[in-house]
């Protein structure tokens, strides 16, 4: 009977985070128009209003080439950050000397402001797809490999005498031994890997850029569009949410299928 009690309190819970959820998003828009009526729409522009200029955008077609040119640099930035990061994260996590070694340096590595090292990127790659896509790979790269570096740390020594006992080479140690401990935490490492070279590709473009959806935005700054730049904010973070909101699904699902979580798992 306890045991029934316990279920029937846990799916409440879940219920009620559900709903917080599900609420999140109606508040904030009821905030927002706060903030319209309280600052005028002439600086801030309502919902509404925002909502009207994203249709106009798409409609006219002048979002589409440059948010396809944006999410471009986004997907090839993202698959060099979580490749290379799941690599070389594997690499130095599961060698003792090696991660004593380097962990100091990626980690301070990555608390430099990555946009002070714009410039040299903008002078080795030039200006273009290739600078967008090596300039963002380098904000999402770090938190895969550090994500991914402590995970493999936290690898029980069993695991690693059965690989050795197997005389298991290095790829099929990752396959096999290293990668089902460790996959919901390179899922959590892949959804901060993304949420990263966006935001490094959007910089790129605010700062100098051709082409993208950054360069409306920089043009409704200069302007002081107020209408299109929340326009174009709101477009960027419905794309941000849902890509998470997937990748979280996919945790989730991970989690679940065979009883994982972060908590059992390697941690940063």
């Amino acid at each position: 009977m306890a045991t029934r009690t316990e279920t029937v309190g846990w799916d409440v819970s879940v219920d009620v985070v559900t709903a917080g959820r599900l609420l999140l998003p109606v508040l904030m828009v009821l905030v927002w128009e706060g903030f319209t009526l309280w600052l005028g729409a002439d600086l801030v522009p309502s919902p509404l209003q925002t909502l009207d200029a994203i249709v106009a955008g798409f409609t006219t077609g002048s979002y589409w080439p440059e948010l396809a040119n944006t999410l471009t640099a986004v997907l090839f930035g993202s698959i060099i950050a979580v490749v290379g990061g799941l690599v070389l994260g594997i690499a130095l996590g599961s060698n003792a000397l090696a991660y004593d070694f380097f962990e100091p340096f990626v980690v301070n590595t990555y608390a430099i402001p990555k946009i002070v090292l714009y410039p040299v990127f903008l002078f080795v790659f030039h200006l273009g797809m290739t600078q967008k896509i090596a300039f963002g790979a380098f904000h999402g790269f770090f938190p895969m490999l550090i994500v991914t570096m402590g995970a493999i740390r936290e690898v029980p020594d069993i695991y690693h005498d059965v690989g050795r006992s197997l005389r298991l080479n290095a790829y099929q140690k990752a396959r096999y031994v290293y990668l089902p401990f460790v996959l919901v935490q390179v899922v959590v490492g892949l959804r901060l890997g993304f949420s990263l070279t966006f935001l490094g590709v959007i910089l790129s473009e605010l700062f100098a850029s051709k082409s993208g959806i950054g360069l409306e935005l920089q043009h409704a700054m200069a302007s002081f569009d107020t209408q299109q730049i929340l326009a174009v904010a709101t477009v960027l973070m419905v794309i941000a949410f849902a890509v998470n909101i997937a990748l979280y699904a996919v945790q989730r699902s991970l989690e679940r299928r065979w009883n994982l979580s972060t908590a059992t798992q390697g941690s940063v």
